[in-house]
């Protein structure tokens, strides 16, 4: 009977498609250090190797509270439909050029990941695509120089990285082509988040009222950092935003959102709530009005608020908007002022800002005064009477709150052009358009941040005198690449032909400072996708370092992926 009882067990698994041994594993949580293979050598099958550095997960995987988990080598892991990865214990990816993790069907996302209170997680050099999005529960996240894309909701419902609490820092990513927002965090839990140096394009593809970054309170005495990303919007998804930070609840929010370039979107910037303090400073806001509504939307930079708000605002470069800055409700906003004790530089400039056929540059819907002082208000004939026709205040609606904006900047009337053009180093001179260029002095801090046109042409305005270098950054693809740009390296290294320029700089793919046999070898692992990144990037310019004295400065230069010997690659126009 015990044989029947067997056979009968059998039959029942096999007749359900159910493996005996494809149950999720859990590892035992006696602070083991696991990683790939020894995970393969332990989990039943739940996760097994497919040779050349490639893995597949067969079934939910569990790192236990006390456990490590390390990918530290270059690896490809798939995971199949419905899978769910949570990590309580330590997870690390920090791979010599990159990880992958991806769906086994690209058609039907994994589950996704979730990262538990008090788990230490630090994710380096990766692409994470094809899943249900990424869940931090607390604990803390570092994430720097990764892909996160094709995020669906199956895991995290409102965003391809959502967080509820601990330490997050997002350094050197991109985010793109996300089903909901790239990262949010919950309106009544606490996370501060460090976000740097990222790129954002065509996040909340499903055109839900959701922005691109939608973050919550930071919480009393944390700090949530917003700096030197790009927030780029498909103007086709007419409901999505830019930036949204908000305590909606009443929870403290303190934030800093500097230095980025946001554009395209249907809003882009929103600071939003109660007991709200934030310095929202040198962002260059531009083009964001892709509903065309603008009792729906379209603010450059949008400020409400009822109590306890009060939002410094300095050096923003804001233009193309269907509202310059709007102030809504009581919230308190500082956008230049001489007196001592709330000095503010100002320097906002604003520049074809409007609906209807009117240029508004800053609508003050509140109550209260606002000082705005020594600002460049975009009108052509520089007095006091022409700003006050792109000013909304107490002088029109006897309502509103009065808005002091003498004395004003002249706007450019005492600086300089820093100007030009960037083209891709190929045979058709391409023009590289939306490339985000920083204007940096002499101290490496960013003073203004401009995107290239369909040309690929930028310009800097109103540029004094000084030492300056410009920092290009992209998230155009890598392409290009093949067996005749390795055949031109590998002669220039036997010196049978030489390369010069940007060519040559081109085959420094791992840094050194020189070509050799090292980077030729990454080349090719890279042209048969053994490996998806350099350690330097994708892209180099050859751009140098500028001086402003006393004249307009134009800089023309090119770029090339890493790897274009031959320059044969024509990028794609965005």
């Amino acid at each position: 009977m015990r044989k029947l009882n067997y056979l009968l067990l059998f039959s029942f698994f096999f007749v359900l498609g159910i493996s005996p041994t494809m149950a999720q594993y859990i590892t035992p949580g006696t602070g083991v250090v696991w990683n790939l293979d020894s995970l393969v050598a332990h989990s039943n099958g739940v996760v097994v190797a497919n040779g050349g550095g490639s893995y597949q997960v067969h079934a939910d995987l569990t790192i236990e509270t006390g456990d490590h988990f390390n990918v530290l080598t270059n690896a490809m892991v798939r995971f199949d439909p419905a899978v769910l990865f949570t990590v309580k214990g330590s997870f690390t990816i920090n791979p010599p050029q990159g990880v992958m993790l991806t769906a086994t069907d690209t058609l039907n996302n994994y589950k996704g990941i979730t990262f538990e209170d008090n788990s230490v997680i630090v994710i380096r050099k990766s692409r994470i695509e094809f899943g249900g999005g990424i869940r931090k529960m607390g604990g803390s996240l570092s994430i720097d120089s990764c892909i996160i894309r094709k995020q669906s909701k199956l895991n995290s419902t409102s965003a391809a990285l959502e967080l509820f609490g601990g330490n997050t820092t997002i350094t050197r990513c991109q985010f793109t082509d996300n089903i909901r927002s790239a990262i949010a965090s919950g309106a009544n839990v606490s996370a501060a988040p460090v976000i740097k140096h990222c790129y954002f394009y065509n996040n909340t593809t499903d055109n839900s009222n959701r922005p691109q970054i939608n973050l919550g309170p930071s919480g009393d005495g944390n700090t949530t950092v917003i700096i030197s990303n790009a927030i780029i919007g498909n103007r086709a998804n007419t409901k999505v935003g830019g930036i949204a930070v908000s305590s909606l609840l009443g929870v403290t929010c303190n934030a800093v959102i500097d230095s980025n370039m946001v554009k395209d979107n249907r809003y882009g910037i929103a600071f939003t709530g109660n007991n709200m303090n934030g310095e929202i400073s040198y962002n260059n806001v531009q083009d964001n009005n892709s509903e065309g509504n603008p009792m729906l939307g379209g603010s450059g930079l949008n400020f409400y608020g009822v109590q306890n708000y009060h939002a410094m605002v300095t050096g923003n470069t804001i233009t193309g908007n269907l509202w310059g800055i709007t102030a809504q409700s009581h919230a308190m906003i500082n956008l230049g002022d001489t007196a001592a004790a709330t000095y503010n530089p100002g320097n906002n400039t604003f520049e074809n800002n409007g609906n209807g056929g009117n240029i508004i540059a800053f609508y003050n819907n509140t109550p209260n005064a606002v000082s705005a002082m020594n600002n460049c208000w975009g009108v052509n004939n520089i007095t006091p009477a022409a700003i006050e026709q792109v000013i909304v205040h107490k002088v029109d609606i006897d309502s509103l709150g009065l808005v002091t904006f003498v004395p004003f900047n002249m706007c450019g009337a005492g600086g300089h052009t820093v100007s030009g053009t960037i083209h891709y180093s190929n045979n058709a001179n391409t023009p590289l358009s939306g490339l985000t260029i920083d204007l940096k002095d002499n101290s490496g801090n960013v003073v203004a941040t401009a995107t290239t046109n369909t040309t690929g042409a930028y310009s800097f305005g109103n540029v004094n005198d000084g030492s300056y270098t410009l920092s290009v950054s992209t998230a155009k693809p890598w392409g290009g690449v093949s067996a005749s740009d390795v055949l031109l390296y590998k002669k220039h290294i036997a010196n049978i032909s030489q390369l010069s320029g940007i060519y040559l700089a081109s085959g420094d793919v791992n840094g050194s400072g020189s070509l050799s046999a090292s980077d030729v070898l990454l080349i090719k692992k890279r042209i048969a996708i053994i490996i998806t990144s350099f350690s330097v990037g994708d892209w180099l310019f050859n751009n140098v370092p500028l001086t402003v004295n006393g004249n307009d400065v134009i800089q023309d230069f090119n770029g090339l992926v890493y790897g274009d010997a031959n320059g044969s690659y024509t990028p794609p126009a965005r």
